[in-house]
């Protein structure tokens, strides 16, 4: 289903883009209807698709070699997800699993990075916004690992 231009001006990603933007970006993007417990794809598995969620709620889970998967982020409405196919990495880093059915636009990563060199202020709009993202999930990641870490430390005597 196609998305309209009207829905993408109330995600943060593309807030405050002109029209003649917004019209380009929602052609590359699909609408989707995900059911709770579904997941949308894997850890290692090959990153293609990019996301932005329009309802419900999608945990990301990173499966650390020696443990159980951890929820390290739980993406809401207007929250993205699926950088990697944007970044160009070859394989997701984590896996995402709607926790609720989820209303979702989707995009091949491929294609919505080609709209960065096609646009100018949007573009950089956009890639500031993404990297703002990422950066504040590291963070958060980063954070929640390290009182996972101290909360398996054994008190010293």
């Amino acid at each position: 289903m196609a998305v309209d231009v009207n829905e993408l001006e109330s995600i943060p990603l593309f807030s405050g883009m002109d029209k003649q933007d917004l019209n380009r970006i929602a052609s590359v993007f699909r609408q989707e209807h995900t059911a709770r417990d579904k997941a949308l794809f894997l850890q290692a598995d090959p990153a293609e698709g990019f996301y932005v969620v329009l309802t419900g709620t999608v945990a990301i889970r990173f499966k650390p070699d020696d443990g159980e998967p951890l929820t390290i982020a739980v993406i809401e409405p207007g929250g993205v997800f699926g950088w990697s196919s944007v970044l160009g990495r070859e394989r997701y880093s984590s896996s995402a699993v709607c926790t609720t059915d989820c209303n979702l636009i989707r995009t091949d990563g491929v294609k919505f990075r080609a709209l960065f060199e096609t646009f100018t202020d949007s573009g950089v709009m956009m890639l500031t916004r993404l990297s703002e993202l990422v950066s504040h999930r590291y963070d958060e990641t980063r954070e929640q690992i390290m009182h996972l870490m101290q909360d398996n430390v054994p008190s010293q005597p």
